[in-house]
């Protein structure tokens, strides 16, 4: 079975990483990458030995890109296209159904927004043969738009339970000089409105006075931004941030912290940052948003807040806070519960299955 993932943009991200971990654990079959010029993922598939095209999609609709694409889909024999991302979507939604049509098209829905028109046009459409959604909140939104039942499979976004782990030593308090006896709070994810990092800046200001022994990180892109610091400066909390902007090694901060925090407001439909913190045996204060709650179940594994709302979050903070024994044991109940559900060699098994299902119906 030859596949090929389709995947546009340039920065590493979760989705870009999951893509990268099927295709690099898929042992039967064979497995190309298409994706944009400067792309991360294309120079670390290209390590794998797996042939990476190159293609510049231009607006929401290239014809030079969908004659550039059916030519290398003729030339692998490919079964199965795989596209990830919404850009690309619509242009091989064209090629089926007005060019080429030996392929069976599956597509990915990873964010929670509701659709609307042209985007419930571009989904529900009897040219996908199969849809893959990262959560049941996801599949319920698809189904919504009336999209049979049968032809969606929730695939969550899998944990390396191997990388993340709490066995693991973190020298982040030796690199950022952080005594050992300050508790350590982490968010992650790339700067931007939808994920929450203003909502918390927030709600550390607010509680400062209460966090007399405790720091928190932001790592992802453009959390070291200068519009970033600014916010920090302006609420007088630069003694207890560390802004770390994009980073590689986020299993070391996740080993070198106490808790992880995801205020997102919206967008996911599966936090990758929450799997791997609960697979490294942290418990997790999040949002109560779509795929959060599948992970988060209050008191066991963390707790669920509010969103967009300050004192919720910070309610949530000092739920967790200077409390190392309810912290040990909401982390190991994240680190089972990943363990059983969320592994990134379920998410391989599953979507293989799944691969094989559409391309033999």
């Amino acid at each position: 079975m030859n596949v090929a993932h389709i995947l546009t943009g340039v920065r590493w991200s979760g989705e870009q990483n999951q893509v990268y971990q099927i295709i690099k654990r898929m042992d039967s079959g064979n497995s190309i990458l298409i994706s944009s010029h400067g792309s991360i993922l294309g120079r670390k598939v290209e390590k794998l030995d797996k042939n990476v095209y190159y293609l510049t999609l231009k607006g929401g609709f290239d014809i030079k890109y969908i004659r550039n694409v059916k030519k290398i889909l003729i030339s692998e024999k490919i079964d199965i296209v795989h596209v990830h991302r919404l850009q690309a979507h619509s242009n091989l939604l064209f090629l089926k159904m007005f060019s080429y049509k030996k392929f069976k098209l599956i597509v990915s829905r990873r964010v929670s927004f509701e659709q609307n028109l042209i985007s419930q046009f571009k989904y529900n459409n009897k040219f996908i043969d199969g849809y893959i959604a990262v959560s049941e909140g996801v599949k319920r939104i698809l189904m919504t738009n009336n999209i049979p039942e049968k032809k969606i499979k929730v695939i969550y976004s899998g944990v390396d339970i191997e990388r993340f782990s709490p066995n693991k030593k973190s020298v982040i308090r030796q690199e950022l000089g952080i005594s050992k006896n300050k508790e350590i709070f982490i968010c992650v994810g790339n700067y931007s409105s939808s994920k929450g990092q203003d909502i918390l800046l927030e709600a550390i200001f607010h509680g400062k006075a209460k966090f007399k022994n405790c720091v928190f990180l932001f790592a992802g892109n453009k959390t070291d931004s200068d519009e970033f610091k600014k916010k920090v400066a302006v609420l007088h909390i630069e003694d207890i941030v560390f802004p770390l902007g994009f980073r590689t090694d986020i299993d070391n901060l996740l080993n070198g912290s106490n808790v992880l925090i995801s205020p997102r407001i919206s967008g996911e439909g599966f936090s990758e940052a929450i799997g791997e913190a609960l697979a490294s045996g942290k418990p997790v204060i999040a949002t109560r948003l779509t795929g959060s709650d599948e992970m988060i179940i209050s008191g066991r594994t963390g707790y669920l807040v509010a969103i967009n709302d300050v004192n919720s979050l910070l309610y949530g903070i000092l739920n967790l806070y200077n409390k190392p024994v309810l912290q040990k044991e909401l982390g190991e109940n994240g680190r089972k519960l990943i363990a059983e559900k969320f592994s990134i060699d379920k998410t391989v098994k599953e979507t293989f299955d799944y691969y094989k299902r559409i391309r033999d119906t």
